[in-house]
């Protein structure tokens, strides 16, 4: 499935025409989560305990077993059902462990290290995958990925992927893009928060950030407190 970018994204939100799975990827954790926040205020807040479960890949009650299960339960009110995997590198970028003499690339494949010694088995997922729950929007979100495992290659085929690389860029073009669009977003942060600032006082902010999104995000948060 072809990538999405920021703005397909949203327009697929506000017209309550999500895809029934997604995968966040990148290092703007912040705007990946503003992002699932905006996909769970298409649910009614009456029906969102009941619709929406929010869940920690490898932890306990969050294998892909359990996963999968989650999301092939129906919707008890409404008319979806929404659920989050965080930290879902834990599925798509697994320590790697050992391989076994008797065990063959499909194996070594679909049971990685989770790293702490147990084989996971991502089987339920990639059977979902190939057949989603009409009525489920199913959403991993992960910092990082790992592009040659075999759930990372099956959700890249059959997900709408966004990629949120908040600063980083390939080349000067991208660089280019990245800074503006997050110009963009801080001006937006900061009108929403009832705040005025200077274009040339964004563009320091950002510029010193020096393609550090964590810490232009954090630099924004303590202004916000200082002001």
């Amino acid at each position: 499935m072809p990538a999405l970018n920021l703005t397909a994204l949203r327009t697929q939100i506000q017209g309550r025409t999500c895809a029934p799975v997604y995968l966040f990827f990148g290092d703007d954790i912040r705007l990946m989560e503003q992002m699932v926040d905006a996909i769970e205020a298409t649910v009614d807040p009456a029906d969102r305990p009941f619709a929406i479960a929010r869940l920690y890949a490898g932890e306990e009650h969050a294998s892909p077993l359990d996963v999968a299960a989650a999301a092939n339960v129906f919707p008890m009110l409404g008319d979806r059902r929404i659920v989050i995997v965080l930290r879902a590198e834990r599925f798509l970028k697994p320590k790697r462990g050992g391989k076994s003499g008797d065990e063959g690339d499909g194996a070594e494949e679909r049971a990685a290290d989770d790293g702490e010694g147990s084989a996971l088995d991502t089987a339920p997922l990639e059977d979902y995958l190939e057949r989603p729950a009409p009525s489920t929007i199913l959403v991993f979100v992960a910092a990082g990925i790992d592009r040659t495992r075999r759930l990372t290659k099956r959700l890249l085929d059959k997900a709408a992927c966004v990629e949120f690389a908040g600063l980083a860029a390939d080349n000067a073009n991208e660089r280019r893009d990245a800074h503006r669009e997050a110009v963009a977003i801080l001006q937006k942060e900061f009108a929403a928060n009832g705040r005025a600032i200077e274009p040339a006082a964004i563009e320091m902010i950002v510029s010193r950030a020096g393609g550090d999104i964590s810490k232009l995000r954090g630099d924004v948060e303590r202004l916000m407190l200082y002001t």
